[in-house]
């Protein structure tokens, strides 16, 4: 992977620093900031309250917030980033990104247990590890992406199926696809500025919303282990 230059990003300066991308960046923190506080809600709520689903769905905020941080840095700082440092942000935004999507997978596969055979657990452990080598040979944003794709179409599948039997399946699926909609401005480039307000900003904060949609379901579902 070639590292793009600097000065082919908008950037600004901020208190003598070098800003590429600011919004992107910015929005990318707001993501970290509400994935993290909604793993800390999750975590002090499973003192009282133990379960699986909570568990891969609490460690599925930690690390979209892991991988928006590492986002942040890879947008933001391209100017402080040598050739090594900006594939390693690059390569943690990425590799995170892969790990949320494998714990959304589990605390899925968690939900309906009992109307899957265990080997469906071991599938998408199998799935995880090609997503990780395909995007190790290729070092391509996009299999991140389709991996997360396939990753929320099976959890949509799963949880709008029973959402009249559990409020938490309604909010989980409700989320989704809100999430889908950040697929559509990244993939059609919908943007209201190219400078200030892009396709990627836009899909951030689409991103936002169905997190704090997708935390509400998580909790209900916490709530009734």
């Amino acid at each position: 992977m070639i590292q793009p230059r600097p000065d082919a990003f908008h950037h600004v300066t901020f208190a003598g620093w070098q800003v590429t991308e600011p919004v992107t960046a910015i929005t990318d923190l707001l993501i970290a900031l509400i994935s993290f506080l909604c793993t800390l809600q999750l975590v002090k709520a499973k003192q009282k309250v133990k379960g699986y689903q909570s568990h891969y769905w609490t460690l599925f905020f930690l690390f979209m917030g892991l991988s928006t941080t590492a986002g942040a840095i890879t947008h933001g700082a391209r100017y402080y980033l040598n050739e090594s440092s900006f594939h390693a942000s690059f390569a943690m935004m990425n590799i995170f990104s892969g790990f949320s999507s494998l714990f959304a997978q589990l605390a899925t596969f968690r939900y309906i247990q009992n109307n899957k055979p265990y080997w469906f657990k071991h599938l998408i452990f199998s799935l995880g590890f090609l997503f990780l080598i395909s995007f190790l040979v290729t070092w391509k944003f996009g299999v991140t992406n389709a991996y997360a794709t396939l990753t929320f179409l099976y959890a949509l599948y799963v949880h709008y199926q029973n959402k009249s039997q559990h409020p938490g399946a309604g909010y989980i699926s409700n989320g989704i696809l809100v999430s889908f909609l950040s697929a559509i401005a990244f993939l059609f480039k919908l943007s209201i500025s190219d400078i200030w307000f892009n396709h990627k900003d836009i899909a951030h904060v689409f991103i936002m919303i169905s997190l704090v949609i997708m935390y509400k379901g998580a909790r209900l579902i916490q709530q009734s282990t």
